[in-house]
């Protein structure tokens, strides 16, 4: 009799910990008469939900790291801590890092502190910053720190980077020729006015 109790519940133990170590196609015995049927139904309802959940999530998961894989901008993410948890190849890119490295690693370099001094001012100011950031006396960075939220409490913060080298170069040499114009009128300007 008491074998015949503890069976149906040692099917049950067997499919919870095939679920528990994330196996979902062992049922239970939804025949059982009674509680145990009752019992196995559940389970093998919880199992299939856990399991769609999980592959949702996947998908999910897969898609963003394609998305963040091909878009052109830098992006880092990082914890409360300011320890990086993730970092897209475009950001590697534009920091000259091989695509092999390990993130937590890159706020070891030096050059970088900056960056990472920037996502704790965010982090303990709990908002939104804009900087440009010069990082290796060439390398012109526009960034945007985004916190992370979990309901209400803060979990992290995202950035995105756009290399804004070229267009910097661009302004500098747009005032340079400005400057450089408005001198070599100057000095006909002064003539003439002296003329006249």
């Amino acid at each position: 009799v008491v074998n015949q109790l503890i069976a149906p519940l040692r099917k049950i133990e067997e499919v919870a910990e095939n679920i528990d170590s994330g196996k979902f196609t062992k049922l239970a015995d939804e025949e059982e008469k009674g509680e145990w049927g009752r019992l196995g139904r559940t389970i093998n309802y919880l199992s299939q939900e856990l399991s769609k959940t999980l592959n949702d999530l996947m998908l999910e998961r897969n898609r963003l790291k394609i998305m963040l894989d091909r878009l052109a901008d830098g992006v880092i993410a990082v914890d409360t801590a300011a320890e990086i948890t993730l970092v897209n190849p475009a950001m590697l890119k534009m920091l000259s890092l091989p695509l092999t490295v390990e993130a937590r690693s890159i706020f070891a370099h030096e050059e970088f502190e900056q960056i990472k001094s920037f996502f704790l001012e965010a982090l303990s100011n709990k908002e939104v910053l804009h900087k440009n950031i010069l990082l290796r006396d060439s390398l012109q960075l526009e960034c945007t720190v985004t916190l992370l939220y979990d309901a209400e409490k803060v979990i992290g913060a995202v950035a995105l980077f756009r290399d804004i080298t070229d267009m910097v170069l661009l302004e500098e040499m747009q005032k340079n020729y400005v400057a450089n114009v408005s001198h070599e009128l100057r000095t006909p300007l002064t003539a003439l006015r002296g003329l006249v």
